[in-house]
């Protein structure tokens, strides 16, 4: 058996993370928008679309300036 329990936040308050996944809205012409993983807000990864059979893919982003790591943080 699955135990089930109400659901609960896990990590930091949005306004405090350094990392998290945001979306780019793409022109008026309503192609898909870029999935991103952002480091303090700006863009460092784009993320493949994911369909259930594929691995998840990054590519690193130009604009990525800023390494993370544990012992940093």
């Amino acid at each position: 058996m699955i135990k089930v329990g109400e659901p609960r936040a896990l990590g930091r308050p949005a306004a405090e993370a350094r990392l998290r996944f945001g979306t780019e809205l793409h022109e008026l012409s309503g192609g898909p928008r870029r999935r991103l993983l952002m480091v303090d807000d700006e863009p460092a990864f784009e993320l493949s679309f994911y369909c259930g059979t594929c691995p998840l893919l990054f590519r690193r982003l130009e604009t990525a300036q800023q390494k993370l790591s544990l012992e940093s943080m």
